[in-house]
């Protein structure tokens, strides 16, 4: 046996072995968008974002990721706003998931500035409430305490392959020409 091809098996069983590694089911997240409007506070407007959950139907998930993308101008934050960036004080994040739609959720979360944003926690309480920027009060911004325009749906997917797909079909092609050489030398 030549030299040439003892190399080529175990570089063909690695680059297989790669290739499957990388193909293999990696855990997935499911976006959703929020919305809820002002009913009761000072700042008359519409509070909307995006929120991450684990992919999954499931109770008492945690959001990974909440960014508020669209505020009324007059709470004063840039946007988007990461509301789980540090440093922030998460009092509850409580989310219920069935059939891929949010049927129950209760979040709060405050940072250091007094920064507050609810979503349904507890509703006549405190209810959904997104504060205004640096303000010690949380009812200061936008309000409504029964969560009555709160409302949450999935978000679209996105269509750009994840940085191992690519790495598996890439992996595959190589595979493929090894083969394809090994038989035209044969």
């Amino acid at each position: 046996m030549s030299l040439k091809k003892s190399f080529n098996k175990p570089l063909t069983v690695a680059l297989a072995t790669v290739a499957t590694a990388t193909l293999a089911p990696v855990a997935s997240a499911a976006t959703f968008n929020f919305s809820f409007s002002n009913v009761g506070g000072p700042v008359s407007g519409t509070v909307q974002g995006t929120l991450t959950l684990p992919d999954g139907d499931g109770t008492n998930l945690a959001a990974t990721s909440l960014i508020v993308t669209s505020a009324p101008s007059a709470l004063g934050y840039t946007l988007p706003f990461d509301v789980l960036a540090n440093p922030t004080v998460v009092f509850d994040n409580s989310f219920t998931v069935s059939g891929g739609v949010i049927t129950a959720s209760s979040f709060v979360a405050e940072n250091n500035d007094a920064d507050t944003l609810a979503l349904n926690f507890f509703p006549g309480t405190f209810g959904s409430l997104f504060s205004v920027q640096g303000s010690i009060a949380p009812f200061s911004g936008v309000v409504d305490l029964n969560s009555t325009t709160l409302t949450y749906s999935p978000a679209a997917p996105t269509t750009v392959p994840e940085p191992a797909t690519v790495l598996g079909l890439l992996s595959v092609a190589g595979v493929g020409l090894l083969c394809k050489g090994r038989k035209l030398e044969g």
